[in-house]
C-alpha cells in the first residue's frame, strides 16, 4: 500500500512467517522508507556504498537525489524485487513466488503476475484503476494509472481477494469486480470481510485470516498439480494446519498488531 513501509508492516510479516512457515519477502517503494534515497551500487557491496558515503559525507557537492514515487517507479521497483528473488531464493517463480497487493500496492503487483510466472496473487482491499477510485467516468481513461480490471485478465495464475465490505476509501465494488474478471479456474473463492472498511479487515480476525491464507496456499498447490478441484474455504485447511490464534498470541503479541494496523489506519488518514 501506499500509507505504510517496512517498518510498520514488520509485525505482519513476522506473523505470516510464523504462521504460514513461509519466506516473506517486502520492500518499499522507492520514494518511501529505506528506499527514498537513490544509491548508485554500480556492482558495489551496500558496506561499498556506505564507506564511500561516509569518506564524503563533509562535501557538500555529495548529495543523495531523492526519489520522487511514480507509477512507472512502482513497476520497476517490483520487476527489480521479483528478479533478486528469482536470482537468489526460488528455484520456480510460477510455484514459489505468491504476490501480496494491499490497495495502490494492487496496482505493482497486478502488472507483476500479468507479465511474469509467479505462482499466486492476493488482492487484498484492491482498486480497479486509479480513477475509477474518484469516478466511475471513462471520459479521463487515458490518464488512469494501474488499470488492474484489464490486466487482471491476463493473469494466467490462482487469485484471492480480500474486500471489507463497509470500505469508505475503496468502494466494495471494486474487489468484487476484479473477483468477477479472473479467469475461470483460477478464482480462489474470495473473502468479504462484513462490517469492515480499507484498513481494519484484520481487526478481530487474525486468525481467520490466516487461515484464509493457509487455504489459498492449497488451492496453489492443488492447481500446479493441474487438478480441477475447487478449494471450499469455509471447511479447507492444509495439510499443515497454520497455529492457532492462542499460539500466535504467545509468539509475537496480537496486541502488538492491533498497534501496527493501528498506526497504518492513522497514515492512511
Amino acid at each position: 500500500g501506499n500509507a505504510t513501509d517496512c517498518g510498520a508492516m514488520f509485525i505482519i510479516y513476522a506473523m505470516l512467517a510464523l504462521a504460514l512457515k513461509i519466506n516473506i519477502i517486502g520492500y518499499d517503494y522507492s520514494g518511501y522508507g529505506v528506499s527514498n534515497n537513490d544509491f548508485n551500487y554500480n556492482n558495489n557491496s551496500l558496506n561499498q556504498q556506505i564507506d564511500s558515503d561516509n569518506n564524503n559525507s563533509n562535501n557538500n557537492n555529495n548529495k543523495h537525489k531523492t526519489i520522487r514515487p511514480s507509477e512507472k517507479q512502482t513497476y520497476s521497483d517490483i520487476d527489480s524485487v521479483y528478479e533478486w528473488v528469482k536470482e537468489n531464493v526460488v528455484s520456480d517463480p510460477s510455484k514459489e513466488i505468491i504476490l501480496y497487493g494491499q490497495s495502490v500496492g494492487s496496482g505493482p503487483s497486478t502488472y507483476l503476475a500479468s507479465t511474469k510466472p509467479v505462482a499466486g496473487l492476493i488482492l487484498h482491499s484492491p482498486i480497479m484503476s486509479g480513477l475509477r477510485v474518484i469516478t466511475k467516468s471513462r471520459f479521463l481513461s487515458c490518464w488512469d494509472i494501474y488499470p488492474n480490471i484489464e490486466r487482471i485478465k491476463q493473469v494466467t495464475c490462482p487469485v484471492f481477494v480480500i474486500h471489507g465490505t463497509e470500505d469508505r476509501e475503496v468502494d466494495f465494488s471494486h474487489g468484487l469486480e476484479l473477483h468477477n474478471a479472473v479467469q475461470s479456474g483460477l478464482q480462489m473463492n474470495p473473502w468479504w470481510v462484513q462490517k469492515r472498511g480499507h484498513n481494519d479487515v484484520l481487526h478481530g480476525n487474525e486468525a481467520e485470516y490466516i487461515r484464509r491464507l493457509a487455504s489459498f496456499i492449497e488451492f496453489i498447490d492443488l492447481h500446479n498439480k493441474e487438478t480441477s478441484f475447487t478449494v471450499d474455504t469455509s471447511t479447507s485447511l492444509t495439510s499443515h494446519p497454520p497455529v492457532t490464534a492462542d499460539e500466535m498470541d504467545r509468539e509475537i503479541g496480537l496486541n502488538t498488531l492491533a498497534v501496527a494496523i493501528k498506526s497504518d489506519d492513522e497514515l492512511d488518514s
